[in-house]
């Protein structure tokens, strides 16, 4: 089967879907400095009787929590991309996009910054951050970082939090855009029978 190439109306909505998807990306990242904020200031200590008390587990709980919930925010920003490169290819493959042709031949000769690896820089400072809070709690409030398994824990989200954002943003681990060309090239090849 050979995929028919789109009429106006289509292509008009593959465009606004592509710049819907964009928008949503930039979104995710929004929610996730806005998320960021909120649980921080949720187990800042609010009196000076928390001075020089136990970073506690409580802390280190909400510390995880916010690592996992911004794995999930640039994980579904991660998907979104992939739902993008999915139109785009498609546009690419029938011809129908010539700036896709050229913007997918200059990302596979170039290296560049753009849309994912920015957005991937915002992940890993707020990951940083979140996983950094019993050292800024150690320091300002003069916290002991107890119990120690709380920080072990911690230790070892964080870890798999970076190495993820990190393979995922920056060196294209699980992307999926050369095999969404390929199925799409695949659908465009004529039947015989």
């Amino acid at each position: 089967m050979s995929l028919r190439k789109p009429d106006a109306e289509d292509r008009r909505k593959l465009h606004l879907e592509v710049n819907q998807l964009v928008g949503q990306r930039l979104t995710l990242a929004t929610v996730a400095v806005t998320v960021f904020g909120v649980m921080v200031t949720w187990i800042i200590p609010r009196d000076s009787t928390a001075v020089g008390i136990d970073f506690g587990s409580f802390r280190y709980a909400v510390s995880i929590l916010l690592i996992v919930v911004e794995f999930a925010l640039f994980y579904l920003s991660y998907q979104l991309g992939t739902m993008l490169r999915t139109i785009t290819s498609y546009l690419e493959v029938v011809g129908e996009s010539a700036w896709e042709s050229a913007w997918s031949k200059y990302r596979d000769q170039f290296s560049y910054w753009g849309y994912t690896r920015p957005q991937s820089v915002i992940f890993l400072l707020i990951g940083a951050l979140s996983g950094g809070l019993p050292i800024f709690f150690k320091t300002a409030f003069s916290t002991s970082l107890k119990p120690w398994t709380g920080g072990i824990a911690l230790f070892i989200f964080l870890s798999a939090y970076l190495t993820f954002v990190i393979g995922m943003g920056m060196f294209k681990w699980f992307s999926a855009e050369g095999r969404l060309k390929k199925r799409w090239q695949e659908i465009d090849q004529p039947t015989w029978e």
